[in-house]
């Protein structure tokens, strides 16, 4: 993680709007939920002993440089893909398959139906047809918001810093099911789209990634 240099200045005028913005790269590392602190100092006017000055982005370019906020975090060590010790993950291709409920709750972070860890039959409809899921944990507490989020099959790895990734061949994400605004998708209720080509799907919660399942279209 990288900061501005310490010298760095911008000038801002009155009835200007401040905005940050944090990038991760979600291709390397699985910081789907990651959030982005910024840290700012305002003042009316320079300090009489800074001889810096602030420069007007409008005229001056204002992009630098940035410095390394902190070293190596033990946190960064796991990542993932291999086999995982704690959770008995199965491959959901090898499992006969049963009719979707409808919908297929979401309770107490397990998928009713195709959950990876219970080994149950997978949930199946035709082709051109859809399963829909539905969050019944986003009342609990604060909200416990879930998503079905596509990953590589199996999927089975150990969770880790990069893994699962949502880097399945066709995608597909539900956003976060829930109605407590901003980042919930306002609503908890999803349906997988109805163009699948046949084929078992797996996928992860990108709030809790240790929750699997999987549906397959026939």
């Amino acid at each position: 993680m990288t900061a501005t240099l310490e010298d760095w200045r911008v000038a801002a005028r009155k009835g200007d709007v401040l905005s940050t913005t944090a990038t991760y790269d979600s291709s390397r590392a699985s910081w789907y939920e990651s959030m982005g602190i910024m840290i700012v100092w305002m003042a009316d006017t320079l300090n009489a002993a800074d001889t810096l000055a602030a420069a007007d982005p409008f005229t001056t370019a204002v992009d630098g440089p940035g410095e390394l906020t902190h070293g190596h975090l033990a946190e960064n060590d796991n990542h993932g893909g291999g086999v995982d010790t704690k959770y008995k993950y199965v491959d959901a291709s090898q499992l006969p398959s049963q009719p979707a409920a409808s919908p297929i709750d979401i309770s107490d972070f397990i998928y009713a139906q195709g959950d990876m860890l219970r080994a149950d039959p997978i949930p199946t409809v035709q082709a051109g047809g859809t399963i829909t899921y539905n969050n019944v944990d986003a009342p609990l507490e604060n909200g416990e918001w879930h998503t079905i989020t596509a990953c590589k099959a199996p999927c089975t790895g150990a969770t880790g810093i990069a893994y699962p990734l949502a880097d399945a061949d066709i995608s597909f994400d539900s956003g976060q099911l829930g109605d407590a605004g901003p980042p919930t998708a306002g609503r908890v209720t999803w349906s997988t789209p109805s163009d699948l080509p046949p084929g078992t799907y797996t996928y992860f919660c990108r709030i809790h990634p240790v929750m699997r399942g999987a549906f397959r279209i026939s």
